[in-house]
């Protein structure tokens, strides 16, 4: 009796250390798939905030015809500031890791 008890003991912590390494191999899935989609995200905001650089200087470069002298000077300043957002982000000491 006390030996057939002994076997559905060990039976029974050997299914629920193959549980828990089952739940553990999981979790490490788990956090290694939100590492991958945590750097997608990263890469893609990036490259759409490159893209709204690009697009916000075009559109202060295109000059109508009826343009005062003020409005270009002040589109002038405001590229300038899109330039060096542009230098800041692409510089590496400016990128954290």
């Amino acid at each position: 009796m006390i030996v057939v008890v002994i076997v559905i003991v060990i039976e029974q912590i050997g299914e629920t250390t193959a549980a828990m390494e089952m739940m553990v191999e999981t979790r490490l899935e788990s956090e290694a798939w939100a590492t991958r989609m945590g750097k997608h995200v990263m890469e893609m905001n990036k490259h759409l905030q490159s893209r709204l650089l690009d697009m916000m200087q075009c559109r202060l470069l295109q000059q109508p015809s009826n343009v005062s002298l003020t409005t270009i000077r002040r589109k002038r300043k405001i590229t300038n500031v899109v330039e060096q957002g542009k230098e800041h982000h692409h510089h590496p000491e400016s990128q954290g890791s």
